[in-house]
């Protein structure tokens, strides 16, 4: 499994595993906005702006949206597995 580098910007390395994990899932940017919190709008102009400015609470209810986790893996972690 490849990890984000912490040297890089998180928020954007974020916004993309967001954006790759929902074309995955087969979803459309409607789909997430069927969860409270979340207007197809808002996920269009979030991804398209790589969720630039967004707080961590709009992340976390796309991340709900998409039934979706993150886990915050350790530095050294990063260095045994790849």
């Amino acid at each position: 499994m490849k990890f984000c580098s912490i040297r890089y910007n998180w928020r954007i390395c974020i916004a993309r595993q967001l954006i790759a994990f929902r074309i995955f899932r087969g979803m459309s940017q409607a789909e997430p906005s069927k969860k409270p919190g979340v207007t197809p709008l808002q996920v269009s102009q979030d991804e398209r702006n790589e969720y630039g400015g967004v707080s961590m609470e709009k992340v976390k209810q796309v991340l709900k949206a998409l039934d979706m986790n993150v886990f915050i893996v350790p530095h050294e972690q990063e260095k045994m597995s790849g």
